[in-house]
């Protein structure tokens, strides 16, 4: 009796930790993401969005697949954006990714809208009417030179806290947080 049960636990365990280990790795892997050139610092306007296509690592095979699209603008005043981070002030770099479920948007006079679901955010990326359940996403920037750089992706709360990059949809704010996975920001 003992060596089947042995034998039992032994055969659930290799079944079980794999199955585990699945399930769980995601939520400690990082997105790791290669910094790319949004443009030279004076194509942005002061208070006009430029819509710009990242293309990370031309030089390997299936770059195109990770194409993103982001909406740059140069402030005119540090308080144009109120969700920039402290450093980040003369620059808005702004994913086009809807935060309900993931199309995306496109830059207006008054902001941003997702025709998908008629999602709509402010000019600074905050969440004003429809189904997105918080702000659009961000990019870290930094200047080299007279370049300006997209070095990393993340997402805010409503209140425009940082916080770990998020899937479309998922609540970063409020009790509902707590129904999604946890990631390590």
């Amino acid at each position: 009796t003992a060596a089947t049960v042995g034998i039992g636990g032994v055969m659930g365990a290799l079944i079980a930790v794999p199955v585990a280990g699945m399930a769980l790795s995601p939520i400690w892997q990082k997105d790791k993401f290669e910094a790319v050139l949004l443009g030279k610092v004076d194509e942005f306007p002061a208070g006009e969005f430029v819509k710009v296509v990242l293309v990370p690592g031309t030089d390997e095979p299936g770059a195109y697949v990770r194409k993103k699209v982001a909406y740059v603008r140069q402030n005119k005043n540090k308080g144009d954006d109120k969700f920039a981070l402290e450093g980040q002030e003369d620059f808005s770099v702004i994913s086009n990714i809807c935060m309900h479920l993931g199309c995306p948007v496109q830059a207006s006079s008054q902001g941003f809208v997702c025709p998908c679901h008629g999602g709509s955010y402010t000019k600074d990326g905050s969440r004003q009417a429809g189904p997105p359940v918080r702000p659009l996403d961000r990019y870290l920037w930094e200047r080299r030179g007279d370049e300006l750089w997209a070095v990393a992706l993340y997402s805010l709360t409503n209140d425009g806290k940082r916080v770990g990059t998020r899937d479309p949809g998922q609540h970063t704010s409020g009790p509902l947080k707590w129904l999604y996975p946890f990631h390590p920001a």
